[in-house]
């Protein structure tokens, strides 16, 4: 019996131990700003000279493998702080953004339990999204396109008001592919999601940002009005 809750309880330790597992999220904002980041990578530095991610921005970051896109996550999701510069949210400095945004990585946990288990990680979050038709799935039985969607859920469970995508759908195919994102396009988060350079797609976002030679440069920002 004790054997067969091991499992369980692994996968549990695993995603709780992450930043964004279990804390509450920050739960609004108008605008995320980097001011004059630089951090260090071993003989090189990934700069950003100012970017603002604005409430419910759908943002694109593209590059090259290796250019520096996970470290800008790792910053953005309060994993990594030995950076120089200044992170600010609504204009007031931030020093600790460990666990006020959702993670979503490529490879995710799913957790050897319900589906409902699996979006609340048990009940920790009210289920107010689920899908009552994967419900009597064995969470990793579904497809992957369907986990995702299970993921997408455990994050608007937590209300998470930016969404951090690390690669998440590389293991879809085009068309699983072009489901999901539009599932992203129509979150009311803000989201930041890694993704490789196609055009037809990068058209859809508010923001593209691509790291060239360890400079985050803006590729592209549509004007927003109030």
């Amino acid at each position: 019996m004790l054997e067969s809750v091991k499992p369980v309880v692994q996968s549990f330790q695993a995603i709780v131990s992450r930043p964004s597992a279990v804390q509450a999220p920050q739960m609004s904002f108008e605008t995320l700003m980097l001011n004059h980041i630089t951090k260090r990578l071993g003989e090189s530095s990934l700069t950003i000279p100012h970017v603002e991610i604005r409430k419910g921005d759908k943002i694109a970051l593209i590059g090259e493998n290796g250019s520096g896109k996970s470290s800008l996550l790792n910053i953005l999701n309060g994993t990594d702080r030995d950076f120089q510069g200044e992170i600010s949210l609504d204009y007031l400095p931030v020093h600790q953004l460990w666990g006020k945004f959702g993670m979503i990585l490529q490879q995710e946990h799913t957790f050897i339990s319900s589906y409902e288990n699996n979006v609340t990680i048990f009940k920790t979050f009210e289920a107010n999204f689920r899908d009552e038709k994967f419900e009597k799935i064995p969470p990793q039985s579904l497809s992957g396109g369907q986990q995702q969607h299970m993921y997408l859920n455990r994050e608007k469970n937590r209300h998470s008001p930016l969404i951090i995508m690390d690669e998440p759908f590389s293991a879809l195919d085009a068309s699983q592919f072009q489901k999901e994102l539009d599932k992203v396009l129509s979150l009311s988060s803000a989201v930041v999601l890694t993704l490789h350079r196609q055009e037809k797609m990068l058209s859809r976002f508010d923001q593209i940002w691509e790291i060239k030679d360890r400079e985050l440069v803006v590729v592209k920002r549509v004007l927003k009005h109030d």
